[in-house]
């Protein structure tokens, strides 16, 4: 290359303009791939079977949801464990979801991820809450509480928000993370993670088990059909940081 030809153009051209980029349309984007349509399935069929079974018990307890709650009562709880699950059942309050919102904006290349993110959360919390209100289950009786609660039962909204809330960083980072070594370590972690904080509710004895399963099969159906439906959009049409300020993301 003659050092008087190209060379200058690229010198002289805008600095931000080379900086810049762009995140591309998502190539999987509206394409439903046989993991998404199983799960799809799984929260779906899992959802209105909870639901109907529900009814049929007049709202009260399912046989199973008894069962484990009098086993967390009888063989788990004590005074250091439950001490550790009021942390663990925290971790899906506003306060913290508010504050791991705040940390992804540091990391992520863009305010695209924590849009994407708000907008799956606020909706997936909203339109629970209005299933919570048409059910109107009880939940268990206040004997047997750790902590008080007022709202309605089922579906559990700490099962709805862990699932769509750190569901959805957990695709994230296995979505746009694909050559990062600790995406399976931290795929694994957020999906225990997940688990942990339905468990918390029923050890708590403020959720039966169904509730706590039914929030979850609710926020997956709502996950699935965000994740391939809105959130590519998102994530593609929102400009990016310049690529100094570029997260791994």
């Amino acid at each position: 290359m003659e050092p008087n030809e190209s060379t200058p153009a690229v010198q002289n051209a805008p600095r931000h303009a080379a900086k810049q980029i762009e995140i591309p349309p998502d190539p999987e984007l509206g394409n439903w791939n046989p993991l998404s349509v199983l799960l799809l399935v799984v929260g779906l069929v899992g959802f209105v079977a909870l639901t109907v079974l529900v009814f049929m018990a007049n709202k009260g307890p399912l046989g199973f949801d008894e069962t484990v709650l009098n086993y967390m009562i009888d063989h788990v709880r004590s005074e250091k464990v439950t001490q550790i699950v009021m942390y663990v059942t925290d971790l899906a309050m506003p306060a913290a979801l508010l504050l791991v919102a705040l940390c992804l904006t540091v990391f992520a290349p863009s305010p695209a991820p924590v849009l994407a993110l708000v907008l799956c959360a606020l909706p997936g919390w909203l339109l629970n809450t209005l299933i919570k209100s048409l059910m109107s289950r009880p939940r268990p009786p206040e004997e047997l509480r750790l902590a008080v609660e007022t709202s309605a039962s089922f579906p559990s909204s700490h099962a709805v928000i862990v699932m769509v809330f750190y569901g959805f960083i957990l695709w994230l980072v296995w979505h746009y993370q694909r050559n990062n070594p600790w995406r399976i370590f931290v795929a694994v972690f957020m999906a225990l993670f997940i688990v942990a904080v339905g468990l918390t509710r029923i050890y708590l004895g403020v959720h039966w088990t169904s509730d706590v399963l039914a929030g979850f099969c609710f926020g997956l159906v709502w996950l699935v059909l965000y994740t391939r439906l809105v959130a590519p959009r998102i994530l593609a049409q929102t400009p990016t940081r310049n690529q100094d300020e570029q997260a791994s993301f």
